[in-house]
């Protein structure tokens, strides 16, 4: 755990479950400084494509009067093995740590892994705790389930974001 939070100065804590875990044994184990979850998503489906249309409009409707930053990554690699730290690398390699107020957010998703994770910087972390980051990962696994594709699931993920940023 501590190697993958010294790669990203100030963020801390990284948390990994399964859909369907209880929220609490997640928030137990991690860090408090920010919100990390990565999680195995059941329906994503193989070869399964994401078209970014809806999700970059979602994204600039949720970042719209904030200073907040969303940003989501799409993955389709196989030699994958964990996603919270290639989500980590992501947020590194986009800068998400020098947003304002350290309020970025990457939710990272790997369509042939089936899994996911969600980093929430500490700033906005402090605003909203464990429960949220938990209550967006547990919503977005089962969106995804209920929905059938990843896009509208990401779509949703986004807007429960931007309700939080707009605060």
């Amino acid at each position: 755990m501590g190697a993958r939070a010294a790669a990203a100065p100030g963020v801390a804590g990284v948390g990994m479950a399964e859909v369907g875990v209880a929220a609490g044994a997640v928030a137990e184990a991690q860090a408090a400084q920010a919100g990390v979850l990565a999680v195995k998503a059941a329906g994503l489906g193989e070869g399964v494509q994401v078209e970014n249309g809806k999700i970059v409009t979602a994204i600039q409707a949720a970042e719209a009067g904030t200073i907040g930053q969303i940003r989501v990554h799409v993955s389709g690699s196989f030699l994958e093995r964990d996603p919270m730290r290639a989500a980590w690398k992501w947020f590194n390699r986009l800068r998400m740590q020098k947003t304002a107020e350290r309020s970025g957010v990457l939710i990272y998703v790997n369509l042939r892994k089936k899994r996911f994770a969600i980093i929430g910087d500490t700033g906005l972390h402090q605003k909203v705790g464990d429960e949220f980051w938990s209550g967006v990962a547990s919503q977005l696994g089962a969106d995804i389930k209920k929905l059938g594709h990843p896009e509208e699931a990401l779509v949703l993920a986004v807007n429960r974001v931007g309700e939080v940023l707009r605060k």
